[in-house]
């Protein structure tokens, strides 16, 4: 079963709290908290691999109208559809709209699909992945300050289908694939010194 707009629309708006009537602080990042789009409430493992960027905007304008300083109103500073599309839904300063209690220091980044019921394509673990690392490195984060939003709340989200380590494993992969690599150009970089030294004598 397909999740369609108005299911989602009609079943969810528990789900986010932001900071309705008053104005939003800045987020300080400490934290990467992964979600899933999941399912509905009467709905539980219905697929919702195919709701989009601009569906789940709309869903949270509608629901509680908290923009942006990019213009959106997705609780989600980043949102990952099922080919691996990233798409920055609030700046890393805004203040997020995606788990209650962490919103001024984290960032919510949403994969879409029911991970109680389904995978992650192969295209959005590479996307988030990368992502991931990316934010570990400009926050000077660990893989540990990976967590997904169960962790913070009662829903089992990113789903029940998913490790609570499954980011955290994703993203050790990738940074030891960057690791290695910067290796590679501090070997290169050294033997291009050694031999620049040794033209010089």
């Amino acid at each position: 079963m397909r999740i369609t707009y108005p299911e989602l629309l009609s079943g969810r708006r528990d789900r986010y709290v932001p900071s309705k009537g008053r104005t939003a602080t800045v987020n300080k990042p400490k934290m990467l908290i992964v979600h899933h789009t999941g399912g509905t409430d009467s709905a539980p493992l219905a697929d919702s691999s195919n709701f989009t960027f601009d569906q789940c905007n709309e869903l949270h304008r509608v629901a509680y109208n908290f923009k942006s300083s990019l213009g959106y109103y997705v609780g989600y500073h980043y949102y990952i559809d099922k080919r691996g599309i990233i798409k920055q839904g609030r700046a890393d300063t805004d203040e997020g709209a995606h788990t209650i209690g962490k919103n001024s220091v984290s960032i919510g980044i949403c994969l879409a699909g029911n991970f109680d019921a389904t995978l992650p394509t192969k295209a959005q673990e590479v996307a988030l992945a990368k992502l991931l690392s990316e934010k570990l490195t400009q926050y000077k984060l660990l893989p540990s300050d990976i967590n997904p939003h169960r962790s913070y709340s009662g829903k089992t989200c990113y789903g029940k289908k998913l490790s609570d380590n499954w980011a955290r494993d994703l993203v050790k992969v990738d940074l030891k694939a960057r690791a290695l690599e910067m290796i590679k150009h501090a070997q290169d970089d050294m033997a291009q010194a050694v031999a620049i030294i040794s033209q010089l004598n």
